[in-house]
């Protein structure tokens, strides 16, 4: 039985062990693949929307268009202020918020300290644990949590990214993203997990490695994150199964991951089958926290139905929805960024005018 300073130590091992894949330079590689695609991405969009772009470094970008003016700084925009951000990126605060607008997964949270808050809840069935602020990308995210041993190696993970953990019981389904700006749907995407496909002579393990070697050589047009093998590869392998020594048929699709972080590009599909209740429903999720660029986050085992029919859930509101789930490898384009780019200069104008021409008086 692991005390609270075994786990404490694990998760300082996990942390350590993040920052030192950076510094072999991984972390690096991915990141400049990353700056190449926000770069391409905002000069596409800016050439759409008439506007004029000034790169001032490090991902951050300036636009012009007839007096407007705005910036953006990678996934990041001035639509949302810094505390709506702040709030977005609160996972129980969220949640607490939206129970009484959507269905959410039963959660709670706890601390390494107050683990048996978390003992409690488990029953058997899966759940999920991850960091509960100001994570993203899958960072510190454990699924498959069943056993107390399972619940402390995901403590032990989690809690190198925040000393407040989550613990919600994971839902059978498709991950969808419903992207609403100011108020308006603009897209909807199917985020596959990742998954390799196999060739009747390589393991599991291999396929991973020769799909990174892909992901070096095309970069930003393929994926922007490396394959990693963790805890949530090896439960998903095991619940199908296999094991990383297993060698898969000719064409046989192995799904690695639950988490969808690391899919590649072509796994995210464009959708137009989702019924309108939960667009409904995710509209007033995104109005109801008062986000003007909102990508809220689903899954459902069917989106020809409302989320209560199916049992399906909504899981957060991101105040910086990935553009990346939103390109199209073979057009090579990001659909949404125009829309967003051109919604920023606009309010940039909107926000001139006001401080030009005040409503408030200065009373006498």
């Amino acid at each position: 039985m692991w005390n609270h300073l075994d786990l404490r130590a694990r998760s300082l091992w996990t942390f350590a062990a993040t920052k030192m894949s950076a510094r072999r330079g991984l972390g690096r590689a991915m990141q400049r693949q990353r700056d190449a695609f926000y770069a391409h991405t905002w000069e596409q969009a800016a050439v759409q929307v008439g506007a004029s772009l000034a790169d001032l470094n490090e991902g951050l970008f300036a636009f012009r268009r007839q007096g407007q003016t705005t910036r953006v700084w990678k996934n990041y925009t001035p639509l949302d202020d810094p505390v709506t951000l702040l709030l977005a990126g609160n996972k129980p605060l969220v949640l607490g918020m939206l129970k009484d607008i959507a269905p959410v997964s039963p959660w709670q949270t706890f601390t390494i300290k107050s683990i048996d808050t978390a003992y409690q809840m488990l029953d058997g069935s899966p759940f999920v644990v991850k960091p509960a602020r100001n994570t993203g990308a899958g960072s510190g995210v454990t699924t498959g949590v069943r056993t107390r041993h399972d619940l402390r190696r995901s403590v032990a993970i989690a809690s190198a990214f925040d000393s407040t953990l989550l613990i919600e019981k994971q839902i059978t389904g498709a991950n969808y993203r419903l992207l609403f700006l100011q108020g308006e749907l603009i897209e909807i995407v199917r985020r596959d997990p990742p998954a390799v496909v196999g060739d009747g002579r390589s393991s599991v393990r291999d396929l991973i490695g020769h799909e990174n070697k892909l992901r070096r050589e095309q970069g930003w047009q393929r994926a922007q994150t490396m394959l990693t093998i963790d805890d949530d590869l090896r439960r998903t392998l095991a619940a199908a199964g296999i094991n990383l020594r297993t060698v898969p048929r000719h064409e046989e699709n192995i799904v690695l991951k639950t988490v969808i972080n690391e899919n590649r590009a072509a796994e995210n599909h464009p959708v137009d089958d989702v019924c309108g209740e939960i667009i409904a429903t995710c509209g007033h999720c995104a109005r109801g926290l008062g986000i003007q660029l909102a990508g809220v986050d689903i899954i459902t085992p069917d989106p020809s139905v409302p989320l209560h029919a199916s049992g399906g859930v909504v899981l957060e509101v991101n105040t910086t929805p990935g553009l990346y789930h939103h390109f199209d490898p073979e057009q090579m384009r990001c659909r949404i960024a125009p829309a967003i780019l051109e919604a920023a200069l606009r309010q940039s104008e909107a926000s001139t005018r006001e401080s030009v021409h005040p409503k408030w008086e200065v009373a006498s």
